[in-house]
């Protein structure tokens, strides 16, 4: 699905441990501004502390998509 790159994913859920059980290879990067870590994976509170990422997989709860 996705190349061996440096991926941030904003928000977690199913599409993250996708992700992981994928066996994605690169670096994964994960913000959430109330927990270090989601799912074993690092994650930032603050998107300023993150490094350059080559793709953005942004998920949010269906109930804001109205």
């Amino acid at each position: 699905m996705l190349e061996d790159r440096t991926t941030l994913k904003v928000g977690w859920g199913k599409v993250l441990k996708n992700i992981i059980d994928g066996n994605f290879k690169g670096d994964l990067y994960v913000t959430n501004p109330k927990n270090d870590e989601i799912q074993g994976v690092k994650s930032y509170r603050n998107l300023n502390d993150l490094p350059e990422v080559d793709l953005a997989i942004i998920g949010i709860a269906a109930k804001y998509c109205t």
